[in-house]
């Protein structure tokens, strides 16, 4: 809620019940996590953690392993924030509407209109069509690895830092950012096994 703060502290594993299954923010979230114990968020039926404890599957799900698209994601409304380190955002990207009278529907592990975010250390593991979607937001990620999807990055006028950054195995055609509005700052970005090693500007303003 507004002006409530949520701080997650190092090793918490967080399950999603089921595809329905999401984190909205509209105050403040702090997930932090460590080198040595770090946060995962992730499906109910997640079972790489090689724990038993940890390997239980929660909620609605049969025998399968995790996939892309086992839970929503995260939603930061505006005027929230958010501060990650050290997290593991695993399965997620289920399809939702924006809002409730929209015919289509999207794909987005992180959301963020109008909020500020700041991402450290962090890893993104196939997450579904787009693994963070900006609009009117600003955003810092540093030192972090996206893994498996279509596109990893949607900026739209937003203020935009990228620092020593992996990507692999997305599949985009036109590339692993797409960025409309302000101009990003970027620093050692690193491709390995995508379709197109490349970044899509639109109507960039400097």
């Amino acid at each position: 809620s507004v002006g409530k703060v949520l701080n997650i502290q190092p090793g918490v594993i967080i399950k999603g019940y089921n595809q329905l299954a999401k984190l909205e923010v509209k105050g403040e979230l702090n997930i932090n996590g460590t080198e040595a114990e770090p946060i995962a968020v992730t499906s109910g039926r997640d079972k790489t953690f090689g724990y038993d404890l940890y390997d239980t599957v929660v909620g609605q799900w049969g025998n399968e392993s995790a996939a892309s698209k086992d839970w929503q994601g995260f939603r930061f409304y505006a005027g929230a924030k958010g501060k990650m380190a050290y997290l593991e955002t695993r399965y997620a990207g289920y399809d939702f509407k924006l809002a409730n009278n929209d015919a289509s529907t999207v794909s987005q592990a992180i959301r963020a209109d109008g909020a500020t975010l700041d991402i450290t250390s962090s890893t993104f593991y196939q997450n579904g069509s787009k693994t963070i979607v900006l609009n009117n937001a600003s955003i810092s990620v540093k030192n972090s690895a996206f893994i498996s999807g279509e596109a990893a990055i949607e900026s739209k006028n937003s203020l935009l830092s990228l620092s020593d950054l992996t990507f692999a195995n997305y599949s985009a055609s036109d590339g692993i950012l797409s960025i409309s509005g302000s101009w990003p700052e970027m620093k050692n970005l690193v491709c390995v096994d995508c379709n197109k090693n490349m970044i899509k500007f639109e109507k960039i303003e400097i």
